[in-house]
């Protein structure tokens, strides 16, 4: 049970990678640009995360490390005394802000795509005078906050493994219904897909949605109840688009 917990806590490092096609449409000659930066960001981020780990475990012992909340802070106070775990922290907390950038313009734009298709609400496709989907943006931060307050854990750092494991659970929703298509347009249009390609397809989709299904068991009856009612809660937007869209066409 243990080792099914790890690979849910460990997709948590990995997911958002494919959020790196929602600027698109910002992005000079996107069809180039995003699959070599993912790849090479994903390799070199990897690479980094490796060796960093690596380095932790050589300097402090297994039995520290089974215990401490911060094992990055406490190497680097092993080694460079207090001020090297202050500074480690500092850098964790540049880090948070850096990446609440990416975040921000991810879930601007993602409602926004949604609604512009047609699926989702219009409300969160308009923006203001610069182009900024700002309902869609305070209406995200007020429900995550509102999450985050009834989600309370009884410490910081459970509310944080509670939070992450929850958020890792809604993608991997996507991720598995993402493999299902891909035995799903087989079985649709065989006439897109050449007989050799259905090993290749298989070989990757069924793995997956193996892996994915005993990640979604590894997160716990808590989170898997949460992320049910929260899945099962966006019902009413599927209504009120299908409201919309009637009195449009009326």
């Amino acid at each position: 049970m243990a080792f099914i917990e790890v690979m849910t806590l460990t997709m948590w490092a990995f997911i958002g990678v494919e959020s790196a096609t929602i600027p698109s449409d910002y992005v000079e000659n996107p069809k180039r640009n995003i699959p070599l930066g993912t790849f090479w960001g994903t390799l070199l981020v990897g690479l980094v995360y490796i060796a960093i780990s690596a380095l932790v475990i050589g300097i402090v012992p297994n039995n520290l490390l089974q215990n401490v909340p911060a094992p990055f802070a406490l190497a680097a106070q092993t080694v460079f005394g207090p001020k090297g775990a202050m500074l480690v922290a500092a850098t964790a907390v540049i880090a948070a802000v850096g990446s609440l950038n990416g975040w921000f313009l991810i879930q601007a734009q993602i409602p926004m795509a949604a609604s512009l298709d047609g699926l989702f609400p219009h409300q969160f496709g308009k923006t203001d005078k610069r182009g900024v989907p700002a309902f869609g943006l305070i209406l995200s931060g007020l429900l995550m906050s509102l999450l985050l307050v009834v989600s309370q854990q009884e410490t910081l750092i459970q509310t944080f493994q509670f939070m992450i494991t929850l958020g890792t659970l809604s993608i991997l929703l996507t991720y598995l219904f993402s493999a299902l298509s891909e035995l799903v347009f087989y079985v649709e249009r065989p006439q897109t897909f050449k007989k050799k390609n259905l090993l290749k397809v298989s070989c990757l989709a069924i793995p997956t949605i193996i892996y994915i299904l005993f990640a979604i068991y590894g997160a716990g009856r808590d989170v898997i109840t949460w992320g049910s009612l929260l899945f099962f809660g966006s019902a009413p937007l599927y209504v009120l688009v299908r409201f919309q869209k009637y009195r449009s066409q009326s």
